[in-house]
């Protein structure tokens, strides 16, 4: 199961209106979508939304959605097309 952790002050593209007096309870209704079990065909694995920090152990990739104002900031490589969040696989 991969667990996919956010925090109020850097989720905010979905949790603008969050001011720290919501309850993890109304954010789940606020935003069911996003709090629900889902699978990655793609990878073969389960994932969830979670606002609790997770055991340092079982991190193994950082990504991060960046915002310079309204604008969401994505990076690119040397092959066309190819864009990406910023962030990948720590480092030991």
């Amino acid at each position: 199961m991969l667990t996919c952790f956010g925090r109020a002050s850097t989720e905010r593209s979905v949790l603008d209106a969050h001011d720290g007096g919501d309850s993890d309870a109304e954010l789940r209704r606020r935003y069911p979508r996003l709090f629900a079990p889902d699978r990655w065909e793609w990878a073969a694995i389960d994932v969830r939304f979670t606002m609790r920090l997770p055991r340092d152990d079982l991190v193994q990739s950082v990504h991060v959605v960046a915002f310079q104002g309204d604008d969401v900031v994505v990076c690119r490589d040397e092959r066309p097309l190819v864009w990406f969040l910023p962030g990948g696989t720590r480092e030991v």
